[in-house]
């Protein structure tokens, strides 16, 4: 499995400066965030990251986009595909709309998914995989919605990322990856708490050693990339890398 960082960890520096720091961390890529470092449609930035990540010999794992299906028009995929595209990855992270569950009306899910299905359709030309984010305030806040959403969806270049909830226990969770796992690409990780308390990745190196053997299981899940670095610290996102390194490829 390869190993990466979520670039909008640090969104106060350049790319440049982010690609320095995972190289030096050992890492294998970098999940390009949509908002600051490669915005939707900016081909011209993409493929000028691009270069910069040919020649440190990293590989983008994924393009982290801020694109809601079911809030922005199915038209404005075509810039996300376009920076996909030049960014050299297979996988589009989306949002499953941008409201907790219990604010879904049942019109507002059946655009989240029909818009889910059409940027799907638009991806699979290019041998593009979408993939929803799995997290608070959308069709993915929950377990059972998640999958219901996938399933839903229903198209074979369409899941969902996993991240642990610190909402729910670590029994829960490893139900909850182990329930989502033939529909899983991508993970996000990071070691918090209920208070959103950031912690060193080793402090969770139990749990996630756990994580990642259920992981390594689905050939589709091609990245575990770090996110929410305690301090916000490119020093502790070294010993942060060091850690997933092991947990990844040990």
């Amino acid at each position: 499995m390869k190993t990466g960082l979520v670039s909008v960890s640090f969104r106060k520096l350049t790319v440049e400066e982010i690609i320095a720091a995972v190289k030096d961390a050992g890492l294998d890529g970098i999940e390009w965030g949509g908002d600051i470092h490669v915005p939707h449609g900016d081909v011209e930035k993409a493929k000028y990251v691009a270069k910069l990540m040919e020649e440190a010999g990293l590989e983008t794992l994924s393009y982290g986009t801020y694109y809601y299906p079911g809030d922005h028009a199915v038209e404005d995929f075509r810039g996300v595909i376009d920076c996909a595209l030049a960014l050299g990855t297979k996988v589009i992270r989306v949002w499953a709309g941008s409201k907790t569950l219990t604010e879904v009306t049942p019109e507002y899910r059946a655009k989240i998914i029909a818009d889910t299905k059409a940027i799907s359709d638009m991806a699979k030309p290019y041998g593009l995989t979408v993939a929803y984010e799995y997290h608070q305030y959308t069709l993915t806040e929950s377990l059972e919605s998640a999958l219901q959403a996938v399933k839903e969806v229903d198209k074979e270049n369409m899941g969902t990322y996993w991240q642990p909830s610190i909402f729910i226990s670590h029994e829960e969770n490893i139900h909850a990856l182990k329930t989502l796992l033939p529909y899983a690409y991508n993970m996000h990780v990071f070691f918090w708490d209920k208070d959103y308390t950031r912690f060193a990745l080793e402090d969770g190196a139990k749990e996630w050693e756990e994580y990642m053997a259920i992981a390594k299981t689905n050939p589709n899940i091609g990245a575990a990339m770090l996110e929410f670095i305690k301090d916000d610290s490119l020093e502790q996102m070294k010993r942060d890398a060091a850690v997933l390194n092991k947990l990844a490829k040990g």
